[in-house]
């Protein structure tokens, strides 16, 4: 993705965008990783579950 950004569209991720339908944040993430040489990793499964808090218990949630 990052690639094709740098080669194609001038390293401009909202051009990407526009042209291929790719999501902006992620493009630019990619260009991050090139340019420094680090990859990002998303830790989400570490956010663990949410507490519904007031909405669960008027679900019947507890």
């Amino acid at each position: 993705m990052a690639q094709v950004t740098i080669d194609y569209f001038n390293s401009s991720p909202h051009w990407a965008e526009t042209e291929l339908g790719w999501f902006r944040q992620a493009i630019a993430k990619g260009l991050k990783d090139v340019e420094t040489g680090i990859i990002y990793v998303d830790n989400y499964r570490a956010r663990g579950r949410k507490n519904g808090g007031a909405a669960a218990k008027f679900r019947g949630r507890y």
